[in-house]
């Protein structure tokens, strides 16, 4: 495992060292790994929304034709 350190001001420090006791995390080190798979899932699936919003809307094609009661009678 590869390792990165990182400066945070006091108030975040604290609050990660209260996330840490609190949720049972072993370390700091766990807690912002479990961030990281927290955004990387929340990318995803941003990333899928945007994907979907982006894709031409589907065609929807009705299988019969309506008469004037509104029923329904196939095209057969």
């Amino acid at each position: 495992m590869t390792k990165m350190h990182i400066s945070l001001p006091e108030t975040p420090k604290n609050f990660a060292d209260q996330q840490v006791t609190s949720a049972d995390y072993g370390t700091s080190s766990e807690y912002v790994r479990e961030l990281i798979r927290c955004d990387q899932g929340l990318t995803q699936r941003r990333n899928l929304l945007m994907e979907g919003a982006q894709s031409p809307p589907p065609v929807l094609q009705l299988q019969g034709s309506h008469d004037i009661s509104g029923g329904i009678q196939d095209d057969a």
